[in-house]
């Protein structure tokens, strides 16, 4: 109601306003009727009062209207009404923000949540491992106890081999060539003397009731040795008083005719030195036997590592190394023939750098998860290092074997050299005498 009431107002000024400036257009033109004949002094006056009445109600009338247009309209109409707008918009914009940011946050969540998910399902897929990776980490197990067992019985045979060469006591040997020689045909004529050989006239030296599958095994190193993954023997400490394995008569047999057929003479200790320990002359022939026994033991090292590395191990993955076996299609009554009870460092190597591979199983398991994959990878460049190393231990074992060699050939060169120097300096000796 007080919009119409203002508007009304506003139209009443309106048409008072026209009626004001048309009014005094009709008194000038009475006036002018009136006073045609007289001056203009008398209707100036008349003029001058309309037009300042005029403008002191179109001028107060402007001052109304500007009265009413920010006190009435604007102050009480119009700004309570923007007020009320503003703090409208101001609440629904809130509202509107709260909602985009609750979005926001659902928004937020659900990407965590993927990601929670999405690396849950990475993790479940590359930490689960394959059935290829477990037969590869099973296939090591225990292979470290077996290099170990390996090295030992490389230094006990070793020594085993040193000490009847040097006539050690409670040997075999310790009595002298004699002993070694007696004890080594008794042993021949017991267990590899095969009554075929030597045309079959071998029938009153050898004894009956030999094994026939240890017949020349003292001089087979194929048989005995080369064409075995594991041996039947143990060099670490067996125990006392208890029987050699038909692995270990046939091995110490072998290395008795492959080195020092002959041991060394028993030399007596007066012919050796005399009652003040001074060395006679057998004391220089000694120290040149045990040269010969210093250089032979290099190739002695070598067969033992050989055989030592066939040692039996400890068993503790032999049922894994057998199953991969298995899996190739040998027989069970024939796996244990071919690996061993329990296999040796060899047999597990045998197994783990060549076997393993010839099962196409293995290639098949290769479409498996990209991680599982370079899990293989990196287990398998692990296995080529052990083989490697492997590899690098012969050849050092061989490069000392050949540096033996070369400095037993180039003896005689050296001891021609020696005696010419040891001649030049004597005649110089003589000439500045």
């Amino acid at each position: 109601m007080a919009y119409y009431k203002t508007k009304n107002q506003k139209i009443n000024t309106i048409f008072m306003v026209i009626f004001l400036l048309v009014a005094p257009l009709f008194s000038a033109k009475q006036a002018s009727a009136q006073c045609a004949s007289c001056y203009c002094l008398v209707c100036q006056p008349v003029i001058t009062g309309v037009h300042e009445r005029f403008r002191e109600h179109v001028e107060q009338e402007f001052i109304d209207y500007r009265t009413w247009l920010i006190e009435t309209w604007y102050v009480e109409t119009v700004l309570p009404a923007m007020m009320l707008m503003a703090e409208q918009l101001t609440t629904v914009s809130m509202l509107q923000v709260e909602i985009i940011g609750t979005f926001f946050d659902a928004k937020h969540q659900l990407e965590t949540q993927r990601l929670f998910q999405t690396l849950v399902a990475e993790a479940h897929k590359d930490y689960h491992p394959s059935e290829g990776i477990c037969e590869i980490g099973t296939g090591v197990k225990s292979l470290a106890s077996s290099e170990r067992r390996a090295d030992l019985g490389q230094l006990a045979f070793a020594n085993r081999m040193m000490q009847r060469q040097l006539l050690s006591v409670n040997t075999l040997s310790g009595e002298g060539d004699i002993s070694d020689r007696e004890s080594r045909l008794l042993q021949f004529r017991t267990v590899f003397c095969n009554p075929n050989d030597n045309s079959g006239n071998l029938n009153l030296l050898c004894e009956a009731g030999g094994n026939p599958a240890q017949y020349n095994m003292d001089v087979d190193f194929t048989s005995t040795i080369e064409n075995k993954l594991t041996l039947d023997v143990d060099f670490t400490g067996p125990q006392a008083g208890a029987p050699p394995t038909p692995d270990e008569q046939n091995i110490f047999a072998l290395s008795a005719n492959i080195f020092a057929n002959q041991v060394l003479p028993v030399i007596g200790d007066r012919l050796l030195a005399t009652e003040t320990h001074r060395p006679r002359a057998l004391a220089f022939f000694y120290l040149r036997q045990r040269a010969i026994a210093a250089k032979r033991s290099v190739a002695q090292n070598s067969f033992a590592a050989i055989t030592a590395m066939r040692s039996a191990g400890n068993g503790e993955n032999a049922p894994f190394l057998k199953s991969i076996i298995q899996e190739l299609g040998v027989g069970d009554d024939e796996i244990e023939h071919y690996i061993g009870v329990n296999p040796s460092y060899f047999a597990q190597m045998e197994i783990l750098t060549k076997k393993m591979y010839q099962n196409p199983k293995f290639y098949a398991n290769l479409y498996d998860k990209p991680v599982n994959v370079e899990r293989k990878g990196a287990a398998l460049q692990a296995i080529a290092l052990m083989q490697d190393r492997d590899i690098y231990k012969s050849l050092l074992r061989s490069e000392a074997v050949l540096a033996t060699l070369l400095e037993t050939l180039a003896q005689d060169e050296h001891v021609r050299i020696s005696r010419d120097l040891n001649q030049i300096k004597g005649q110089d000796e003589k000439v500045n005498n």
